[in-house]
């Protein structure tokens, strides 16, 4: 006879019947609990360490890879849009080195992008033609020389402690609204700068910094230059003809100063880094001088011969300053100029 099996019945599990916590145990009951939540902790603590691991390294990368893409554009490809002249701005980023002295690419791009900018606007070349190309490669090169005597001028300024401050750039913007009557104001200044070669208000009062402390730097480094002066101011009070003084000078050491007439000229121009309009102002046939330039050009003798309307006619002598020029050679000949792009005119003239 086959026996018939009684599936047994479980029999819930009592649970424990709760433990009193007193004074005395209350230690214990708090470590038990702080026991069982560890398993949890530990395996979260793991995984916020290894995310801000990830973290770190994905940053490290995309900055690394940020990096390598824009020194790919400045100095492989040569990028000269808007965003990376701001970047230059923003960064110190430097296009070459005079004598231990960075050169700025922001400076360098300052000059060039005027001249890209005017000629893919309105010159008749086309830029990406041959002619176009070569334009622009002499256009490159004039930029970057420029650049290299502001960073050899800040090298020396630095040493001399030679500054320009704003009030003498803004001196400088109100000589160029003497332009014709005198009715250029800022907006026209800007405005015509922004239209013709793409450049702002803050550009344009860069590039005048610069060139009134190259013109500082050139002035007080050249006691040469001073000591001509000097000696033309002695002659003055015995001569009256300033070819005759010039050829005295030139007679001992050739073309040291420069004689010339200028011809009817009109005020609201520049020459030799003077204004015209404070010549005009000068009293009729009697030495005036020296001048300085505005600019490195050098010291200026003149004699008003005769004015019409808005024009001037005057005689004068022209000290220029040659050793700034010459140190800043020397140190290329010496080669302490390094360049960081390469700008090769040749590779477009075959």
């Amino acid at each position: 006879m086959k026996k018939i099996s009684i599936p047994k019945i479980k029999r819930r599990s009592t649970p424990d019947k709760p433990v009193r916590i007193t004074n005395e145990t209350v230690a214990e009951h708090r470590e038990r609990i702080i026991a069982g939540g560890r398993r949890f902790k530990y395996p979260l603590q793991y995984a916020r360490h290894r995310l801000v691991i990830n973290a770190v390294i994905i940053t490290t990368l995309s900055l690394i890879l940020l990096v390598g893409l824009g020194w790919w554009q400045l100095y492989f490809a040569q990028n000269t849009s808007t965003f990376f002249y701001r970047v230059t701005q923003v960064l110190p980023l430097p296009v070459g080195s005079i004598d231990g002295s960075d050169v700025r690419y922001s400076d360098y791009l300052l000059y060039y992008r005027p001249s890209e900018y005017y000629l893919n606007k309105y010159d008749e070349i086309k830029p990406d033609s041959q002619d176009g190309k070569l334009q622009l490669e002499y256009k490159k090169r004039d930029a970057m020389d420029r650049a290299i005597a502001d960073a050899y001028a800040r090298k020396i300024a630095r040493e001399q402690d030679i500054t320009v401050s704003d009030d003498e750039v803004t001196d400088a913007l109100a000589a160029l609204k003497k332009a014709d009557n005198g009715t250029l104001s800022d907006d026209a200044i800007t405005s015509s700068a922004q239209q013709v070669f793409g450049i702002t208000q803050q550009d344009i009062r860069t590039q005048y910094h610069n060139s009134i402390l190259r013109g500082k730097v050139a002035f007080a480094v050249d006691d040469t230059a001073a000591g001509i002066v000097s000696n033309i101011e002695r002659q003055v009070t015995v001569k009256q003809s300033l070819k005759d003084i010039a050829d005295s000078i030139n007679k001992d050491a050739p073309n040291t100063v420069q004689y010339g007439v200028s011809g009817l000229i009109s005020q609201s121009t520049v020459f030799d880094g003077v204004n015209v309009a404070d010549i005009a102002s000068a009293e009729k046939d009697t030495i005036t001088g020296p001048i300085k330039s505005m600019t490195s050009d050098g010291y200026l003798f003149f004699k008003v011969l005769a004015t019409s309307d808005n024009q001037v006619n005057f005689e004068f002598v022209h000290v220029p300053l040659k050793k700034f020029a010459n140190a800043l050679q020397a140190l290329k000949d010496q080669s302490k100029l390094r360049e960081y792009i390469k700008i090769d005119p040749d590779q477009y003239t075959n």
